[in-house]
């Protein structure tokens, strides 16, 4: 019913509502209020010449993937974990490589990888590694359908499926 303009250095993340979450090139991820045309908040997450991906957003928590490209590795990045409403860090992931970029969830987890071929399970909550496992190399992005996740690497697939009754209670619901 109306139209919005915004600054021409905001880039569009995803549009949520009447919520607009954005991030300019020189590092700050915000949150517009569409309907009012004011910025909410802005906080300064990286700097110039960076690959960003998100929000992925569960919850109150919205997740970027912020990372550089690096010639033998692929990409090397951190994941961010922001509170919706102001913008502060619940979390920092440590450096991780990602060979394809994306930010996935798999019931609790932010899934990950290492150089060394393992799989992480990120502790969504917190960025903890709770769990990996070696897969070996060239882990590619999972897919995940409800509580099933397939990921490949060069030599094999494997696939993992969440029998946690939580999990699938959660499912019903």
């Amino acid at each position: 019913r109306s139209i919005v303009t915004i600054d021409p250095d905001i880039i569009a993340d995803i549009i949520d509502s009447e919520i607009l979450y954005f991030h300019k090139d020189n590092g700050i991820i915000g949150l517009l209020n569409i309907n009012q045309g004011s910025i909410v908040w802005e906080k300064q997450y990286f700097t110039k010449n960076k690959s960003i991906q998100g929000p992925y957003i569960n919850n109150e928590i919205l997740y970027y993937l912020v990372a550089d490209q690096q010639e033998d590795s692929g990409h090397v990045g951190r994941i961010i974990a922001l509170n919706k409403a102001n913008g502060l860090s619940a979390w920092v992931s440590e450096d991780m490589p990602f060979k394809n970029f994306g930010i996935f969830q798999f019931d609790k987890y932010i899934i990950s990888a290492d150089l060394e071929g393992n799989l992480l399970f990120l502790n969504s909550d917190n960025g903890e590694v709770e769990s990996k496992i070696n897969i070996g190399a060239g882990i590619t992005k999972p897919v995940i359908v409800k509580n099933t996740a397939v990921i490949m690497t060069d030599k094999k697939v494997i696939l993992i499926q969440n029998n946690r009754l939580g999990f699938k209670f959660k499912l019903l619901l």
